[in-house]
């Protein structure tokens, strides 16, 4: 599992795409923003993070990280997939647009033996009762043919790198297999990941 693409370059998606990157993943970051694109792929940062500007330089110099608008390609081109997009809450409902989206895009790219992850904040039973089918109207069954799971992300604003690398995080998969996946993908990132399943990630969070 060595192509990750990351859905949504804002101050979630950027972080982790660098750091992705920085453990020499072939990362590509993927956002509807054209002007993010052109940043990422000239080596600028548009996030105030202490330490993401020279960390991003040095995996885009070094050909680990790319940006593109093409999402559909990118997943077709990925091994993981990693969803970073906004879910704002309005008059008290979580807005799940951006999130449907992003799936029909990663929907028409997904294929066999694939990773999805949602690290976007969602409310409980998200992954299971709306990422699942959507992504399952590709005619792939999950757990047989990819592979579906809820990392929380848990990045506070200043620290981001830091807690990418090191603050302990939950790994919620909708099936053993799928928990499994996303294990062996994190933890080349982060050795502290707690497995459960993905309905307690979406609680925990």
């Amino acid at each position: 599992m060595n192509k990750v693409c990351v859905i949504g370059l804002g101050y979630v998606g950027l972080p982790a795409a660098v750091v992705f990157a920085s453990k020499e993943f072939n990362v590509v970051g993927v956002d509807i923003d054209a002007d993010k694109v052109e940043a990422v792929n000239s080596g600028r940062c548009y996030i105030r993070e202490p330490g993401l500007e020279v960390l991003l330089r040095d995996v885009v110099s070094k050909g680990f990280l790319r940006a593109t608008t093409d999402v559909v390609r990118a997943v077709r081109d990925s091994d993981a997939v990693v969803i970073a997009v906004p879910t704002p809450v309005k008059d008290g409902v979580v807005d799940l647009s951006y999130l449907r989206s992003a799936l029909e895009s990663v929907t028409e790219g997904l294929h066999k033996g694939m990773l999805v992850v949602i690290e976007s904040t969602i409310p409980p039973g998200t992954t299971v009762g709306f990422t699942k089918p959507l992504l399952e109207e590709s005619g792939l069954r999950v757990e047989d043919d990819f592979y579906l799971a809820h990392v929380p992300e848990r990045i506070a604003p200043g620290r981001a790198i830091e807690e990418l690398l090191n603050v302990p995080r939950v790994v919620g998969g909708v099936g053993p297999r799928s928990t499994e996946k996303a294990i062996e993908l994190y933890s080349k990132v982060n050795p502290k990941l707690y497995p459960t399943d993905a309905t307690t990630a979406e609680f925990v969070k």
